[in-house]
């Protein structure tokens, strides 16, 4: 046993570590003038380098430590006789001391478990607990201090206090905990545990799959957290501190930052107290209600501006937004941002029912969650404003009426550049550039106009009734143009091209798709939905189909529009869908009618593919010279080609030819098309990508007017060496100077001929039959030999 009077130095130093808390936080009940911040106290942006404390004396391997002061085996009593690093009495001038031990989990279990022990002063001080499932863990306790100790490489939690009271952290290093396949981790974990002090501990690097949090309060009220710093955590949804249903908790002072998500997340709670805490790259993040029920100010900084957070106020002005480094506004009306640049937070700027809301000519850039967060708020304008690299949304609302985003520019953002869900809004002349997903809104009676996407993913998706979608341009998506779901909406004057999806998707009912310039995309319409109008559209150079319904699509009316150069013009697997209007239907540019009575309307119905057997019965006809005269000489209906593209010869007529162009499809793929000027080689790449077999080659051509020939051949592919099997002679079987048989398979569609050859004889040997080995040639290999020699 140590001397008494080390053990009342000990205490002693205890008694002095609680005086420098309490001295810390005096302001507490006192007035916020006696709080003295040191404005250029440095913030710690790095992590706190892991140095464990090195246990004097003890190790322990493979050991789980449970002390449960209602058993008399696992008492405090009995762990304070079996272990020479547990000392003491557990009076408050004489507590229990456990110090100076490692102790090793063993990759499983508690490193230190505390169960009911509520009557023992004890301190924890000086240990290393690792390699556990939880480094410590106390349920139903108090009466604990725990200083200078190191939990690291603990799979799920660091130090986790369950129901336990009156207990103080202090100086603790708990970092390095988790596992990027575990779902939760907590550095410092919080529950049901009230009137605990954590101090100076540092909580970093702790690592999850889905939720890590450095210290995390849930359900735990009335907790002091001052100077803790809680950096670089990492996880899907991740914050330095979490407060989570934990009411009237001061958080003090504390360095929060580089954590994967948000450096404060708060949400459930009332009453808490957040001041001169220090986030860089993170910000504050407002999980659930009532958050807006606490106490923050301009003293917490992030990325070194201040926090602003302003809660039932009016008129707010540029005035009240000088230099932010985040802004919080929850009911506040008729006020007005500009000019101001929000950056490296979770969110910039976050509003909540707050109406008659300007924003205008900011920067939301490289914000983690979005750039600017809007919920249940209404009359909001949104202008001349830039969203860059947000990692979740450039700007996101919801349960948002009466909006006007207007004039900004999305661009680069990973998820979306808009995601929005409300009514009676207008967006127009904004910029949509490199975005995963441009534009994802829903709710009825939207004006989209005059907007622009170019690059992104995804480009415009819609969800709703009464649309009015007009003067928009998307180009160069990666997949869709334009998507919409929805009833009663008009789509007009828009132009989708050189997109890898749909230009247009039409689904549900009672739509409007005119006037739009749709060109050389994947296909230029794809209906799903019955009694739309699709009329006035140029639909010319998409890859597959210009026009395709499917099996769910019916009653659509489609006239007027000119079908040009498409792969396939149109495709009908829906239901009674009309191809015209009884008067009038759709120019085609490979209709091979005639029109006798020069009425402009075609004689003969034109037939559109698919299994509805549909027909344009009065197709627009427009006289012209005849088309380009168009022969194919070579490849030659039938021919056989290998892995080598074959060449191509064609023979063009026509004095104002316009383009020549050929396409390949071995039915299931169809290439894009495929400009040419001169005679050549089939497109390697598309070669190699069309299957073995049958290989159809359409060739085209068309001239000034839009006349336009087409001519197909015919041809195989056949890429794959025939499979032999050879029966006799068998591998490895010793032969004498007579010429063994042989016996062999052939399996191959395209079979031509076969040969054999004995290594050492020059000459092959054709065969048509199996037989016997050449007696020769055998011979005088069989000769040049020695014994035992191998001939192949």
């Amino acid at each position: 046993m140590k001397n008494r009077k080390l053990k009342i130095m000990i205490f002693i130093v205890f008694l002095v570590v609680f005086n420098i808390i309490f001295s810390d936080v005096q302001f507490f009940n006192n007035s916020e003038s006696r709080f003295n911040l040191d404005n250029k106290e440095e913030i710690r942006t790095e992590d706190k380098e892991m140095i464990p404390v090195q246990a004097k004396f003890w190790t322990e391997e493979d050991f789980h430590l449970v002390i449960n002061d209602t058993d008399p085996n696992q008492n405090w009593a009995e762990v304070n006789d079996t272990y020479n690093w547990c000392n003491g009495k557990g009076t408050l001038e004489d507590p229990y001391i456990i110090e100076n031990v490692s102790i090793n989990g063993g990759a499983s279990g508690i490193g230190i478990e505390i169960l009911d022990s509520n009557s023992s002063y004890f301190i924890v001080k000086n240990t290393k607990i690792y390699n556990a499932t939880i480094g410590v863990k106390l349920y139903n306790s108090s009466l604990g201090f725990f200083l200078n100790n190191s939990c690291f490489n603990n799979s799920q939690y660091g130090i986790y206090l369950d129901q336990s009271f009156n207990n103080t952290l202090t100086e603790n290093n708990v970092s390095l905990n988790g596992l990027d396949t575990i779902t939760e981790v907590s550095g410092i974990f919080l529950s049901e545990s009230n009137n605990n002090t954590l101090y100076k501990n540092t909580v970093s690097s702790n690592l999850a799959q889905d939720y890590c949090f450095g210290i995390y309060l849930k359900d735990s009220n009335n907790n002091n957290l001052t100077k803790n710093t809680a950096n670089s955590n990492k996880g899907e949804i991740c914050g330095g501190i979490w407060v989570k249903n934990s009411n009237s908790s001061w958080i003090i002072k504390n360095n929060a930052s580089h954590n994967s998500f948000s450096g404060i997340i708060l949400g459930g709670s009332e009453n808490c107290t957040f001041q001169n805490n220090r986030i860089i790259k993170g910000g504050f993040y407002f999980e659930s209600s009532p958050y807006y029920q606490n106490n923050l100010d301009t003293s917490n900084l992030v990325n070194g501006k201040p926090l602003y957070y302003y809660i039932n106020e009016e008129n707010l002005i540029p005035n009240n937004f000088s230099d932010p480094g985040q802004i919080f506004l929850y009911n506040c009306n008729h006020s007005h941002i500009f000019d101001i640049n929000l950056f490296n937070s979770s969110t910039g700027l976050w509003i909540e029912k707050s109406n008659n809301i300007t924003i205008d000519k900011c920067n939301f850039s490289d914000n983690i969650y979005s750039g600017l967060y809007i919920r249940n708020t209404f009359n909001t304008s949104i202008l001349g404003s830039f969203f860059k690299n947000n990692s979740k949304y450039g700007l996101f609302y919801w349960s948002g009426n009466n909006y006007t985003i207007d004039n900004n520019t999305f661009k680069q953002n990973l998820n979306y550049g808009i995601y929005g869900y409300g009514h009676n809004n207008t967006i127009m002349r904004n910029k949509f550039n490199y975005n995963f997903h441009a534009l994802s809104v829903s709710g009825k009676n939207y004006t989209i106009s005059s907007n622009s996407a170019y690059q992104n993913n995804v480009s415009l998706l819609f969800f709703g009734d009464n649309y009015t979608i007009y003067n928009n341009s998307v180009s160069n998506s990666s997949s869709y143009a334009f998507k919409f779901y929805g009833d009663y909406s008009l789509l007009k004057n828009n132009t989708a091209k050189h997109c890898g999806g749909d230009g247009f998707y039409l689904r549900y009912s009672n739509n409007e798709l005119k006037d739009n310039q749709i060109l050389n995309n994947k296909n230029g319409i794809f209906i799903h939905g019955d009694s739309n109008m699709i009329s006035e559209n140029m639909i010319k150079s998409n890859d597959n189909f210009g026009l395709i319904t499917d099996s769910s699509s019916s009653n659509n009316m489609i006239y007027n529009n000119v079908f040009k150069e498409n792969n396939i013009n149109a495709w009908d697997n829906g239901t009674d869908n009309n191809w015209d209007n009884g008067f009038i239907g759709n120019f085609w540019h490979d209709y091979g009618g005639i029109d006798y009575n020069d009425d402009g309307i075609g004689d003969n119905p034109y037939s559109i593919g698919g299994i509805a057997d549909a027909k344009d019965f009065f197709p627009i006809f427009t006289d012209g010279p005849n088309p380009p005269y168009l022969e194919v000489i070579n490849p030659i209906n039938g021919t056989l080609f290998g892995e080598t593209p074959p060449e191509f010869v064609i023979r063009i007529q026509d004095a104002s030819l316009s383009k020549s162009w050929y396409n390949i499809s071995d039915g299931d793929y169809v290439s894009p098309n495929i400009f040419i000027d001169t005679n050549g080689s089939i497109n390697e790449d598309e070669w190699n990508r069309i299957r073995d077999g049958s290989i159809i080659l359409n060739f085209y051509a068309n001239d000034t007017i839009g006349n336009e020939n087409r001519v197909s051949v015919e041809i195989f592919k056949d890429t794959k060496a025939p499979n032999i099997i050879i029966n006799k002679p068998l591998t490895n079987k010793t032969y004498g100077r007579e010429a063994p048989q042989f016996n062999i398979e052939i399996h191959d569609l395209n079979f031509n001929s076969c040969w054999y050859k004995i290594e050492g004889w020059p000459n092959n040997f054709t065969l048509k039959s199996n037989g016997t080995i050449n007696q020769i040639a055998w011979q005088s290999v069989w000769d040049s030999i020695k014994s035992g020699d191998v001939i192949t």
